[in-house]
């Protein structure tokens, strides 16, 4: 993340050919995360922690960090 800590998103869908990933809202508010975005930037929270940020960018919000490609078993946000 922007932050340099990692974040495993779990229960997500792969679509090949897709350039970009993407979140859903909806299942993140689904788990209790809130949202919040004004100027350009969306933040998501977690028990009061920003844990995502984003930046708006041709009408979409692009996280800031990289996405590491994986499976690991039992870790998840």
């Amino acid at each position: 993340m922007y932050d340099g800590i990692e974040k495993i998103i779990q229960d997500v869908r792969f679509v090949p050919n897709l350039k970009r990933n993407l979140v859903s809202l909806d299942k993140l508010d689904r788990k209790g995360y809130l949202f919040r975005g004004e100027n350009g930037t969306l933040e998501v929270m977690k028990d009061s922690r920003i844990v995502m940020r984003g930046v708006r960018k041709h009408g979409l919000y692009s996280l800031e960090g990289e996405v590491i490609a994986g499976s690991l078993e039992g870790w998840g946000m």
